[in-house]
């Protein structure tokens, strides 16, 4: 199953005509299972529900501290809630650019064209958690870039 085992490796793949992407091996992806993605910028992030859910328990497990008006002398609280608006923009952001999408017999996932064109490579790294996808050449990426992308 996508995610159990970690994602590691790297790919270079089409989108069809129709806006599927084959998804590697080094993924260990199955027909039938239902998987997240992230619109993040200039990439997507895929994840299985599990991990899906791990972030997303994570935010709100933020944003509740955040609401909660109690004193508190955790420095890392209290520069949280200073920056209250930019944390709940964030959660909403995450959840307004989270989609679902089924794994066809093909082990084949359709992203919507808005996000990724048609008859055109991408990128597909397994940062061990999460399957990333990106449309730069990999020597675009400084190696700041580089480090960032396999440490998230």
């Amino acid at each position: 199953m996508f995610g159990e085992k970690p994602i590691f490796g790297n790919d270079i793949r089409h989108i069809d005509a129709k806006g599927r992407l084959v998804l590697p091996k080094f993924t260990f992806v199955e027909p039938h299972e239902i998987l997240y993605y992230v619109v993040e910028d200039g990439s997507i992030r895929v994840y299985n529900e599990k991990n899906m859910k791990s972030l997303l328990n994570s935010m709100q497990e933020t944003t509740q501290l955040i609401l909660d008006d109690t004193n508190c002398t955790n420095q890392r609280i209290n520069v949280l809630r200073n920056n209250k608006k930019k944390i709940l923009d964030l959660y909403n952001l995450l959840y307004s650019s989270t989609n679902s999408v089924r794994v066809d017999n093909a082990g084949r996932i359709n992203i919507s064209k808005a996000n990724l064109e048609a008859n055109k490579q991408y990128n597909l790294v397994g940062t061990g958690d999460s399957l990333l996808i990106y449309d730069k050449n990999p020597s675009d990426f400084s190696i700041y870039d580089k480090v960032k992308v396999y440490t998230k």
